[in-house]
């Protein structure tokens, strides 16, 4: 499944290319986790997933452009957690999506990307305790990242993901009664090249 992503990603940043506008591709290294509801009782981990994908920028003005991107991301929670305590943090499921982020880039250098993200889930796997299926297969949050262009060709970002949409919900598990409202919260860093 990976295999014939990235290839369609390398064919469609190929066909790209021959736009009048600037495309590219890029990837790079993430943290992800559950949280439970937005921006509450994060647990970071050691642990790391892949992400690549294309981008696409159309500039309306030096400092404006729409900067679409499409990408195969690896998130949710990818540490199995051992223990008894009952949180956001013990739902451990592995997911991949793909990811289309429709963000705007704001001024030339550096410049600020942020918008609406929206991603559809390829594949879920439970890693320790089974919490339910997933409740819907689109995910859809905000994107915020950082970014510098280098040597003209070369870029580097830094962006975050909020999910805005559940997951996994309970409020009474094993006899205990908790509050778990989970989504999506992703930290990536990737390096791309813009297509001359």
């Amino acid at each position: 499944m990976l295999q014939r992503l990235l290839l369609a990603l390398l064919i469609t940043s190929a066909t790209c290319a021959q736009a009048q506008h600037q495309c590219g591709i890029y990837g790079g290294m993430g943290k992800s986790v559950i949280s439970n509801g937005i921006f509450k009782k994060v647990y970071i981990e050691d642990i790391y997933g892949v992400y690549v994908g294309i981008v696409y920028e159309y500039e309306f003005s030096e400092k404006l452009a729409f900067r679409p991107k499409l990408a195969y991301s690896q998130q949710g929670d990818r540490f199995k957690t051992d223990g008894n305590f009952i949180d956001s943090n013990d739902i451990d499921y592995k997911l991949d999506y793909l990811n289309l982020p429709l963000t705007f880039r704001f001024f030339k250098q550096p410049y600020i990307v942020a918008g609406p993200q929206i991603g559809f889930l390829l594949s879920t796997e439970k890693m320790s305790r089974d919490f339910g299926d997933v409740k819907s297969n689109v995910d859809y949050g905000v994107s915020l990242g950082f970014g510098s262009k280098m040597f003209k060709t070369f870029f580097i970002e830094l962006n975050m993901y909020q999910g805005l949409s559940t997951l996994v919900e309970f409020d009474k598990v094993f006899g205990q009664s908790v509050a778990v409202d989970g989504k999506n919260l992703v930290m990536q860093l990737s390096i791309g090249y813009y297509f001359k």
